[in-house]
């Protein structure tokens, strides 16, 4: 049949997680829905054995649902995660499906129960369980308990990670929403002095604002509280490459050793191979950005500019 569209080779290590959808009825929650779904996500794809699709393209099929046939197809994953969250006063309730893309069956499925102020507690029974079915043979040592602050730094900083997230989903500064994100930043901070994770998204949102000289200290303080955060290297990297200190290439490299599937660090480190002259390995980084990202333009584009600027033009033109 001409007008199908080609198939594709579907690897089950190459996953997607869609976003979770919110099924309280409450608008109010969107928050919790989505942080789940980002913490699940960041979590999966620091792992070298599976190829995770980025947030950009994975939250498309949220205003666009599709059938799991076609979302493995146009993603080219094996298998996707998705999943509900509701919340019913005190009580939360995450329910997760693991899906096999090529036939559309749940490969295993689990609901997680229990009250709000423990949703630590299910997001890591919840990543943990999951792995199990993705990476059998892997063992990793359980998590501790989370302390009361860091329960309470938690939400904040899903609260403020969602007017984050709409900032670059926009790829526009929009400064209200931006400012909201950084005051609950400094408030999870403010409540969980040693949290790197609200460092490390503080020092982000500072220096997407433009603010360089605060978001310094933040990003070098979630180095030393959590050294194998591969977003913040990323970030530290952005951060030499802004104020033109050497350390950008250093940084993005370590990012991705800890973060393999990060395509902005990957398209970051394409783009400061390209600039010292290393055009192949430059070229090499874009795909590997456009492989996790499949159905972002900022990803095409970045490739077919390089491989245009490299005098490759017909190829260019079939990104």
């Amino acid at each position: 049949v001409g007008d199908q569209p080609p198939a594709v080779a579907l690897s089950t290590n190459a996953i997607a997680v869609l976003p979770f959808i919110n099924s309280s009825g409450n608008a109010a929650y969107d928050y919790l829905s989505d942080g789940i779904t980002d913490n699940v996500r960041d979590r999966i794809a620091a792992l070298q054995e599976l190829r995770v699709m980025a947030r950009r393209s994975s939250v498309q099929f949220r205003e666009e649902p599709q059938n799991a046939q076609e979302i493995g197809r146009q993603l080219g994953v094996g298998r996707i995660i998705e999943g509900r969250f509701n919340r019913m006063r005190d009580r939360i309730s995450v329910s997760v499906a693991l899906v096999e893309a090529a036939s559309g069956f749940q490969l295993w499925s689990q609901i997680y129960d229990g009250p709000a102020d423990e949703l630590m507690l299910i997001e890591q029974a919840l990543v943990r369980d999951l792995l199990a079915q993705l990476l059998p043979d892997r063992v990793d040592e359980p998590p501790p308990v989370p302390t009361q602050r860091q329960v309470a730094a938690h939400d904040l900083i899903l609260l403020g990670r969602q007017y984050e997230q709409q900032v670059t989903d926009e790829q526009r500064v929009d400064e209200t929403k931006l400012a909201r994100a950084i005051d609950y930043y400094g408030q999870a901070i403010a409540v969980d002095p040693e949290s790197a994770e609200a460092h490390a998204r503080l020092g982000k949102a500072l220096l997407y604002q433009g603010n360089v000289v605060e978001a310094e200290p933040h990003i070098l303080k979630a180095l030393e509280l959590d050294p194998a955060r591969g977003d913040t290297f990323t970030m530290l990297g952005l951060y030499y490459w802004v104020v033109r200190e050497t350390g950008s290439g250093t940084a993005y490299r370590r990012a991705i050793e800890l973060s393999p599937n990060d395509a902005d660090a990957l398209s970051y480190l394409a783009s400061w191979s390209w600039m010292q002259g290393r055009a192949d390995e430059a070229e090499e980084l874009y795909r590997r950005a456009l492989e996790v990202d499949p159905l972002s333009l900022v990803r095409y584009a970045d490739l077919g500019y390089k491989l245009a600027f490299g005098g490759s033009r017909d190829a260019a033109l079939t990104v």
